[in-house]
């Protein structure tokens, strides 16, 4: 009995102990984002071409065939590679692999501002804008560099929370920004109970885009029917000139926005493989499409950055220590969440990714558990501040 109490109280001793940096409320670099980066076209062609990759090895692993999906890869981008700054060694080789990154380490922050300052735009019809922040204990203290590279090459706002004591403040107050950034269409990203005492820093990206169609639906022409045979839903329809694509194995069709600067591309396969292998050319489409509305759960991406051979960033070898030298941090969860709506005269669309830097060996999320307590237990009551034992006990025979 002894040795139990013993090792019950040294395993309270652990979870409450935490050894913190000096106290630094107000962080800050003294550099503005660069709005002109000196990158080549090559080298931005470069980028979209390895982040597309990335967006299809996502797609192929989120897709379950089986439920919808939804989700914006740029905004995942985003989030991890403001990770990916702060990492060293195998970690960060692993994660270079993983995102699918061929440029230099000091070319590829400079091509994602180029890549960023180039996508974000606000017209009367169409609007894309990339907001990023990083969201760092109130302890935390940064390698001056790390801080710098994210200034310059993400414009990131910064603000630091106190998740050691207020944890649930700090999730409401990520999730209130992150609401904010996408129009109200992301809500609740965070779930509740992931922002725990142990988390260190969040790293988080909204994405948000709204266009209106050069070739706008016909409301009077929207007509019920039947998808899938089966479901319900309301048909838009119109005949009109579109950029076409069609094989033995795919029919696709290319919508463009009023700004010209944006598209909708949608492919119906004709089976379970498929390819686009050639050019869209000018046919004159009579096009019949659903209006519908989807909002994704909030998903968490370990095991798939996992399966992409992202491995060390999650485990007690991650090695973060280009962002704070001060801290053991690793990564705890990677949560993503994106919405949907298409109707006749357009597309709006939202999307949210946050990545939780937490201490190692520190819980992660909130994992799941069952606890009967049908034979002899031991209890105390203590004072979390002190981690003094007020009561203790040992319960034989209710």
């Amino acid at each position: 009995m002894k040795e139990i109490i013993t090792a019950l109280f040294g395993a309270m001793l652990l979870v409450g102990c935490n050894t913190t940096a000096s106290k630094q409320d107000e962080v800050s670099s003294k550099l503005q984002r660069d709005l002109e980066p000196n990158v080549s076209d090559a080298e931005l062609s470069q980028l979209v071409a390895d982040n597309n990759k990335f967006a299809h090895a996502l797609f192929q692993n989120l897709d379950s065939s089986e439920e919808n999906i939804f989700f914006s890869p740029i905004s995942i981008s985003h989030a991890l590679m403001m990770t990916y700054a702060a990492a060293a060694g195998k970690t960060k080789q692993e994660m270079k692999t993983a995102l699918n990154l061929t440029l230099e380490d000091d070319r590829v922050h400079e091509a994602f501002n180029k890549l960023d300052l180039g996508l974000n735009m606000q017209e009367d019809t169409d609007i894309f804008k990339i907001a990023n922040s990083i969201w760092p204990s109130k302890d935390f203290e940064f390698e001056e560099n790390y801080l710098d590279a994210i200034m310059v090459n993400y414009g990131a706002s910064l603000k630091t929370l106190d998740y050691q004591n207020k944890p649930e403040d700090s999730r409401k107050e990520i999730n209130s920004w992150v609401e904010d950034k996408t129009e109200d269409k992301i809500k609740d990203l965070i779930p509740e109970g992931l922002i725990t005492p142990l988390t260190k820093m969040v790293l988080s990206n909204a994405t948000y885009f709204k266009g209106e169609w050069e070739h706008a639906f016909n409301p009077d022409n929207t007509q019920k029917g039947f998808f899938n045979n089966s479901i319900d839903v309301e048909y838009m329809n119109q005949t009109e000139v579109f950029p076409y694509y069609e094989d033995e194995s795919l029919q696709a069709v290319k919508l463009d926005y009023k700004s010209g600067k944006n598209s909708m591309i949608i492919i119906l396969p004709k089976g379970d493989s498929y390819d686009i292998k050639g050019d869209f050319t000018k046919h004159r489409v009579t096009l019949k499409m659903p209006k519908f509305e989807f909002t994704s759960k909030s998903i968490s991406l370990v095991d798939t950055m996992k399966t992409l051979g992202m491995n060390r960033a999650f485990d007690n070898n991650a090695d973060f220590s280009l962002m704070s030298s001060s801290s053991s941090l690793k990564i705890g969860d990677i949560i993503h969440k994106a919405f949907i709506k298409v109707d006749e005269q357009g597309t709006e669309a939202a999307a949210a990714t946050v990545v939780l830097l937490v201490m190692k060996g520190g819980i992660v999320g909130v994992p799941t558990a069952t606890l009967t307590l049908d034979k002899p237990f031991i209890y105390m009551i203590v004072d979390n501040e002190t981690d003094q034992i007020l009561f203790m006990g040992h319960m034989l025979k209710p």
